[in-house]
């Protein structure tokens, strides 16, 4: 198993302390500029911008489960697709060693503008445990391996940390440089995101699309 740094444990406020050495691969990407909801409610916020080489979005939630069940729905394949976007998918698993879970996701979009585009991403997880025996903490990154002609930059870093018994934080990170994409490309993403992520720990359907649409 792959140990990271317990980090802000105990505190209601998460803390990721961006002075630690997170091992290759599993770095958050920056940090993270979006409020956090008030009184640890399930819901995200996300703010967006802009940098000279790419467009950023934040994005920080709370989810009302036992991390466990987190780190198992972020596994999911349905949780980390862009099913808004992308219209069949593969996974392979076990891609990079070094890690607690490795994969690469396989990815064609819809057509638009009459062009569909495919990439792959490698996903690469790793967790910590408390005192206790229990998982205190998980990095969760993921970075486009395989690009296109209208693709530059994907790359994305999620930290989901115990704040109390049955309440999880996610830290959300994304940069993308693409063509007729934005920041608001980024903060759907990770709106739909926890939107499935949060279905899948609570047993329920996920949100379907349809070239873009929700159904």
């Amino acid at each position: 198993m792959l140990f990271l740094l317990a980090l802000g444990l105990g505190c209601n406020r998460p803390i990721i302390d961006f002075d630690y050495d997170f091992p290759p691969g599993l770095a958050p990407l920056a940090e993270n500029q979006a409020s956090w909801p008030k009184n640890e409610e399930e819901t995200v916020s996300v703010v967006v911008g802009e940098s000279a080489d790419f467009f950023w979005g934040h994005a920080r939630g709370y989810v009302h489960a036992h991390i466990d069940l987190v780190y198992a729905c972020l596994l999911v394949e349905e949780v980390n697709v862009d099913r808004r976007e992308i219209a069949h998918w593969t996974v392979t698993d076990d891609v990079e060693t070094g890690y607690e879970h490795s994969y690469s996701i396989w990815n064609q979009s819809y057509e638009s503008y009459g062009v569909s585009v495919e990439y792959s991403d490698t996903w690469r997880h790793g967790s910590t445990l408390n005192d206790e025996g229990e998982t205190a903490l998980i990095v969760s990154t993921w970075k486009m391996t395989d690009g296109n002609a209208f693709m530059y930059l994907k790359e994305n870093s999620v930290v989901t940390e115990v704040v109390r018994d049955g309440v999880v934080s996610l830290d959300m990170v994304g940069h993308l440089s693409a063509v007729l994409r934005d920041g608001e490309t980024v903060a759907q993403y990770y709106r739909d995101f926890y939107e499935e992520l949060v279905a899948c720990t609570n047993d329920q359907p996920y949100p379907s699309y349809s070239g873009g649409e929700v159904q």
